[in-house]
């Protein structure tokens, strides 16, 4: 008898900041923003005005991580979601997971990032780039959870 074997997928997340009611093309107020990332921080805009500034979403690791985040940058005062992050069809996870695997778990996140951006540098849509960083620096700390786990 076989039997099934529950799986999940890796996943990331961003946060959504949801404010106001009602569509406003029918007299609401309704504003969902995304958090980006700027330069030197972070911010809750709308989408359209981060793709005139050619800014990517915050991701994040795990939803708690992205809540908290949207709770600190929040300026409105909206109700705040983390959301997944669907699966990019430019890359997969478990590729990301391979290459990170060649990595010690002592790796810092910045070195594994400068890394994986140097491995990445042809690649052109950075929401897409920032996307596998963020599963890869997922995967380094599953690594580095396992060591620790294990005494390794």
């Amino acid at each position: 008898m076989s039997e099934a074997i529950e799986t999940t997928r890796p996943t990331i997340w961003f946060a959504m900041e949801f404010h106001g009611n009602r569509d406003p093309m029918f007299g609401g107020s309704a504003a969902d923003w995304a958090l980006y990332q700027t330069k030197d921080r972070r911010e809750f805009m709308a989408a359209a005005e981060a793709q005139r500034r050619q800014l990517v979403k915050a991701y994040y690791t795990n939803p708690t991580e992205a809540a908290i985040s949207g709770e600190v940058y929040s300026k409105r005062g909206g109700s705040i979601r983390a959301l997944a992050v669907p699966e990019h069809p430019k890359f997969s996870p478990s590729s990301i997971h391979w290459l990170v695997g060649q990595f010690h778990v002592g790796t810092s996140d910045d070195d594994l990032r400068a890394e994986l951006k140097e491995r990445g540098r042809k690649i052109t849509d950075l929401d897409a780039l920032e996307q596998m960083l963020t599963f890869a620096l997922m995967f380094h700390r599953q690594n580095q959870h396992l060591v620790r786990e294990f005494r390794l």
